[in-house]
């Protein structure tokens, strides 16, 4: 009776458990794309917006195939295929975000939208890195959303090509 209630526990558990805490790299993916919207530079990603208390893949948006650099003028650059792939499985498990990033970002409490970010997915590097960006409305209606493809380079995480934006 005991092992068979020891398997049915080993098996139950591992589908209970959602959040798996975030690692610092994943944290300081999230500080770059929260520091600038890729469409608008120079402004913070947060202007108007508030931000989720957890992590969560935006499942419906489709996969973007055309790459643009940042920046409000369009000009192609390479879809990062290998770090799409790679979102589901970076994204099993939620994570809250850290009181931190509320206090250096300041989100708008009162804002009529709020952000969701997905976990970042790495490459075996991790010298590369996707995130999808969701914003929704806080009552019904559509939301918009992108992906971001960061790179590691001069020590620090940088924007460099902005994922088809989409309309739910």
């Amino acid at each position: 009776m005991k092992r068979l209630l020891l398997l049915a526990l080993a098996v139950a558990l591992p589908s209970c458990t959602t959040l798996r805490p975030l690692e610092p790299e994943e944290l300081q993916v999230f500080r770059a794309v929260l520091r600038e919207d890729p469409f608008a530079p120079g402004t913070p990603l947060l202007a108007d917006h508030d931000l989720a208390l957890r992590t969560r893949l935006r499942a419906s948006a489709p996969d973007p195939t055309t790459y643009s650099l940042p920046g409000p003028v369009w000009s192609a650059a390479p879809a990062p295929t290998a770090l799409l792939a790679a979102l589901p499985a970076a994204n099993r498990h939620h994570a809250d975000l850290p009181k931190v990033l509320f206090r250096e970002f300041r989100p708008d409490r009162r804002a009529a939208r709020y952000v969701v970010l997905s976990r970042p997915a790495f490459d075996a590097t991790r010298q590369e890195a996707v995130v999808v960006i969701a914003a929704h409305p806080k009552t019904c209606c559509c939301g918009w959303g992108f992906t971001v493809h960061l790179r590691f380079s001069a020590g620090a995480w940088r924007v460099v090509a902005v994922g088809d934006a989409y309309v739910s």
